[in-house]
């Protein structure tokens, strides 16, 4: 089991306002063990939704408090935090952290007897918060839960998210789909994604006043193309003499790439130097191209007449040609007037234009885009194919390239009205990965417009505001560091408000039912109970109507069954009361909409009559 040291927290005597801590206690000799760490994990839309209950018993011979820091994934941060047995929970108040900080001292200070269990939940650093709940006598456990959202990194065609834990795994309760692995003081979760038609994009914007907070998430399909079954491919080899017998050979390196993908394909094979000529003389199996290619006595010569290899290859009409060279080609070369040759190909036929270049310690390819062959490309790229390899396997990743389209090129993203009415954004999208940007702007627009290349042809996305992210953007403002150290305390507080986040302005206070209300605090426009209140309900109040009854159980009792019935189990709903009636609601996750129209016709008891309210729920 984890270890966790205790620190006794007391503070000195400076008036009824100021509270400061005293030099540090004693460790209790046997300290804190953690008893158990349950997670149940949901990924929705790009985001992982984790519930975390954690149990901590107080091994020492005394009274102390607990005081533990809790790892969070990247980026993520808590938006909900509860005390209770196991069974039963309590829910704890967001409240101003500096008012939380001196409540809870004020509690815990020296020469205070033993009164019910007070928790503290405080943002501390980057992914992190701290822990602390007093009194816990010798034997006794703390049982916390605690509510955690972190976007989720886009990989692979997977979502991915690493949670953090120390050396001691907890027990995972996955949904459906979800896979966890070991890594070193880590789980790593993924899940599939849902299948993209090529690009998928989604954008969302924040207001923050004077200026606005912005993300935009692209990611491309897993696979962006399907590789031929039997295609008729011809190889256009140039073996002139400045290509010399090693970029002869690397050219072969290439083809023996491209069949390794398709091993079912018909292939002919075309040299040229000053003409061009048949290798085969007709079209043969590949196994049987590549030993007779492999095995082939090709001398360079003078001459690189590309286009008399693209004039025979024409009269061949493959679904798949691909022209290897050198680019050192005769001035008289026209590559527009030798794409007109290639009319007689099918509609749906493929050209590559390769330019191959053996030098170079690791084989690999990168794209050439305004090069003066790109006129022959019809359908296909230009690349550059370089260095060399003796792995057939890496010789075929290489060429995966040429056999279907493996990234989306030339990607851009116009957003008028922003900075020069773009976004910056890498130039390629390899399949199955993701680009999320994230930022602050005088102005944003509505909606941006996302364009790129898969091969030669071009695609588009125009991107309107994601609900869904719109309402994850204030939690990633809280929860990444950079964004968060950009941002101002009004910019924080609102943020984090809207969020319900821990962050440097805000801590989550569990305290008894009986505890002394305070003042009225300001929490983005929403008016909050302070934190001589409760710990028990929301903390917070809307146009003056007060929580004071903590009725969360009871509407998590009503609304569980909605949850079934609609298939929504793991939804989260904000529910607004106004006494026994049901004021405002808003459901996200699986079948929301069912969910959330089986509230509105929910009547509710009189119980809640006396009591006007919001109610945050995960069902």
């Amino acid at each position: 089991m984890r270890r966790l040291r205790a620190l006794v927290f007391v503070l000195a005597g400076c008036g009824p306002d100021v509270f400061l801590p005293a030099p540090e206690a004693p460790i209790a000799e046997e300290g804190f063990t953690e008893l158990s760490h349950d997670v149940d994990v949901r990924f929705h839309r790009g985001e992982a939704h984790l519930v975390v209950t954690r149990t901590f018993r107080n091994t020492g011979p005394d009274v102390d408090e607990l005081s533990v820091s809790l790892y969070l994934p990247e980026a993520g941060v808590v938006n909900a935090f509860r005390v209770g047995d196991g069974l039963t929970w309590g829910e704890a108040a967001l409240s101003d952290a500096e008012e939380a900080f001196r409540r809870y001292a004020g509690l815990t200070g020296h020469g205070q007897k033993a009164r019910s269990l007070e928790a503290l939940l405080e943002h501390a650093g980057d992914a992190q918060v701290d822990l602390r709940a007093w009194p816990v006598a010798p034997g006794e456990s703390v049982s916390v839960q605690y509510d955690v959202r972190a976007p989720a990194h886009y990989a692979g065609g997977q979502w991915h998210l690493e949670y953090p834990h120390g050396d001691v795994e907890p027990r995972l309760v996955l949904a459906p789909g979800v896979v966890a692995e070991p890594v070193d003081g880590a789980t790593h979760l993924r899940l599939d994604r849902p299948l993209i038609d090529e690009l998928e994009a989604r954008w969302a914007t924040y207001d923050l006043g004077d200026r606005s907070a912005w993300r935009l998430e692209i990611a491309a399909a897993g696979e962006l193309g399907s590789v031929p079954t039997r295609p008729h491919v011809v190889f256009a080899i140039d073996a002139s003499h400045s290509m010399r017998p090693a970029g002869v050979q690397a050219q072969i390196d290439v083809v023996e790439g491209f069949l390794a993908h398709v091993p079912g394909a018909e292939v002919e094979v075309i040299v040229f130097r000053r003409s061009a000529e048949r290798l085969f003389g007709r079209y043969i199996a590949a196994a049987d191209a590549m030993t007779r290619l492999r095995s082939a006595v090709i001398p360079c010569g003078n001459g690189s007449h590309l286009d008399e290899a693209v004039r025979e290859a024409a009269t061949l009409r493959p679904d798949r040609l691909v022209l290897f060279t050198d680019e050192q080609l005769r001035q008289a070369f026209d590559a527009v007037e030798s794409a007109r040759l290639l009319e007689v190909l099918p509609r749906d036929a493929i050209v590559h234009v390769v330019s191959r270049d053996p030098t170079g310690r690791v084989m690999h390819e990168q794209r050439l885009f305004e090069n003066p062959l790109e006129p022959l490309a019809r359908n296909g790229v230009v690349l550059k194919v370089l260095g060399t390899s003796a792995d057939p396997a890496e010789r075929a990743q290489v060429a995966l390239g040429l056999v279907r389209p493996i990234r989306i090129d030339a990607l851009t993203v116009e957003a008028i009205g922003m900075e020069q009415d773009r976004i910056d954004a890498p130039g390629e999208l390899p399949e199955g990965e993701g680009i999320d940007l994230t930022a602050l702007a005088e102005r944003v627009p509505p909606s941006v417009t996302v364009r790129g290349l898969i091969w030669s042809r071009p695609i588009e996305r125009v991107v309107h505001a994601d609900g869904d992210l719109v309402e994850q953007l204030p939690a990633l403002l809280i929860g990444d560091g950079d964004l968060l150290a950009q941002l101002s305390e009004a910019e924080e507080r609102q943020a984090a408000a809207k969020a319900r986040a821990v962050s440097p302005s805000f801590s989550y206070l569990y305290a008894p039912p009986g505890a002394e209300p305070s003042e009225m605090f300001e929490i983005g426009g929403t008016r909050c109970l302070g934190l001589r209140g409760f710990g028990t309900g929301s903390g917070c109040r809307l146009s003056g109507r007060a929580v004071v009854v903590d009725l969360m159980p009871e509407l998590k009792r009503l609304l569980l069954p909605l949850a079934d019935r609609c298939l929504a189990q793991g939804a989260s709903v904000r529910v607004e009361t106004t006494g026994d009636e049901i004021v405002d609601v808003e459901a996200t996750g699986p079948n929301a909409g069912c969910l959330a129209e089986s509230i509105w016709a929910t009547r509710l008891p009189e119980s809640f009559r006396r009591t006007s309210a919001q109610y945050q729920l995960r069902l």
